[in-house]
């Protein structure tokens, strides 16, 4: 009788063992993830926000946004419709509200979270300083995380339902890098969410409570070990940093011809980062080996379309290095990527 109640207390202790670590982990991540839709943003406090009070609703209606997306063929995902003060998502197409906004024979302006507006208001985006500097109409069908396959894939869908642009604009470059370095995705040429896409797609009991159980310690790998959870080898391989550049350009010259066909002009711009501005970013965290990263593929595109200007001048006519633009003395990055009203203003004077 005691060997089998030993043995008892042991199944119990061992199943225990296996049970509690995924078991406090799930509840830790939910209540994270609602301590954080009610966190303020540490962004607010930094010295591109002048009003304090305005910086703090947009950001707060930006971690509104986190859970509300939804897939959509072709081009990944969608935020969902979406209306409060500052950001606004509406229409057919789901996009980001602009100032002197229309769809046909308009501006179309197409790029990651910097076109989207990633924390200003809606007529505080690039588009809508485009719109009200120049007069034109415009239309952002930018989204956050998007890599010019993405964009071209959305250009593509619009022509398809038979609108036509007056211009077309590709403001992107960030994410390429971004998706394509990531170790956690399997194929370089993939958007920021291939791998928790495939994973959703693994249905079967046992994977899920195979995944269940394992997930604490493959958050601890992943979170201490920086070359499984940040980048892979692009710094040493110079083969995956000539890829993630030749597939960039390829996907802008497409569009390009795309636009051409349907008598659109085209202008892409290779954005600017805090890595290749001299604006002051002393207040922010600065990684040394995202900023190689960034800089040697963002250096790769530019002699590369150089080297094009030799086949197609006319596609090297269309391109635009905004990497440097911000190089001003005030602050206007709120983090490594993304810029205040100031920034967008400023940036845009040089279009």
């Amino acid at each position: 009788m005691i060997k089998k109640s030993l043995l008892i207390i042991n199944f119990y202790i061992l199943i225990s063992i296996f049970l509690i670590p995924p078991i406090l982990f799930s509840f830790s991540k939910k209540f994270w993830n609602l301590f954080n839709l009610y966190k303020i943003d540490r962004r607010v406090e930094l010295p591109p926000y002048k009003d304090k009070t305005k910086a703090k609703i947009i950001l707060q209606e930006f971690k509104d946004l986190d859970y509300k997306s939804e897939y959509k063929s072709f081009i990944g995902w969608r935020r969902k419709p979406y209306s409060s003060k500052y950001t606004n998502i509406d229409g057919k197409y789901q996009t980001r509200v602009s100032f002197n906004e229309q769809l046909n024979n308009s501006v179309w302006f197409f790029g990651g979270s910097p076109i989207w507006g990633t924390g200003v208001s809606d007529y505080s985006t690039i588009p809508s300083f485009y719109a009200k500097i120049s007069g034109e109409k415009v239309f952002n069908f930018g989204e956050t995380g998007w890599t010019s396959r993405q964009s071209l894939n959305q250009l593509i869908s619009l022509i398809g339902d038979g609108i036509k642009p007056k211009k077309v604009i590709f403001y992107s470059g960030i994410n390429d890098f971004i998706a394509g370095c990531r170790s956690k995705n399997k194929y370089i040429v993939s958007h920021g969410l291939e791998a928790e896409f495939s994973d959703s797609l693994k249905k079967n009991t046992i994977t899920f409570v195979l995944k269940w159980l394992f997930e604490p310690y493959f958050y601890l790998i992943r979170k201490y070990s920086e070359k499984l959870y940040q980048y892979n080898n692009c710094l040493e391989d110079g083969k995956i940093a000539e890829f993630i550049s030749d597939h960039y350009i390829n996907n802008l010259f497409s569009a390009f011809l795309l636009s051409k066909n349907y008598d659109a002009d085209f202008l892409f711009i290779l954005p600017p980062t805090v890595y290749t501005s001299t604006s002051p970013s002393e207040y922010l965290n600065i990684d040394n080996r995202t900023k190689k990263i960034n800089l040697k593929i963002f250096n790769l595109i530019v002699k590369k379309v150089k080297e094009r200007c030799f086949t197609d001048k006319q596609f090297c006519e269309s391109f635009q290095d905004g990497s440097t633009w911000l190089d001003v003395k005030k602050e206007v990055f709120i983090d490594n990527y993304h810029i205040n009203d100031e920034g967008a203003y400023q940036g845009l004077m040089l279009v």
